[in-house]
C-alpha cells in the first residue's frame, strides 16, 4: 500500500510532467483521471498497479507501443520504459 505522505510528496511532480497547452496536451490543471494519485508508482514495475481500483479507464503503454492520438480526459496512462518500469503517469 502506498503511503499518503509519499503520494503527497509526489503531487508536485504531476505539474512538472503533465502535458500543457504549449505542448499540445491537456492543461496541467485538468487532472480528470486522477494521475496525481499514482505518481508514486513511477519507477515501479507495471505489475505494481495490478490490484489498484480506477474510477475510469486505464491503459498501460509499453516502451515500443504506438497508441491512438485520441485524448480521453478520464483515462489514466502508465507509460513504461524498456525495463518494464513505469516512467510516466498522465491523463489522456
Amino acid at each position: 500500500m502506498l503511503s499518503l505522505a509519499l503520494l503527497a510528496a509526489c503531487e508536485e511532480a504531476v505539474t512538472a510532467n503533465a502535458p500543457t497547452a504549449a505542448t499540445g496536451g491537456t492543461p496541467v490543471t485538468a487532472d480528470r483521471c486522477g494521475a496525481s494519485e499514482f505518481q508514486a508508482t513511477v519507477g515501479l514495475y507495471a505489475s505494481a498497479v495490478d490490484g489498484f481500483a480506477f474510477d475510469g479507464p486505464m491503459r498501460i503503454i509499453n516502451a515500443d507501443q504506438q497508441v491512438s492520438s485520441g485524448l480521453a480526459q478520464r483515462r489514466i496512462n502508465f507509460q513504461l520504459g524498456e525495463d518494464g518500469r513505469i516512467t510516466r503517469v498522465f491523463c489522456g
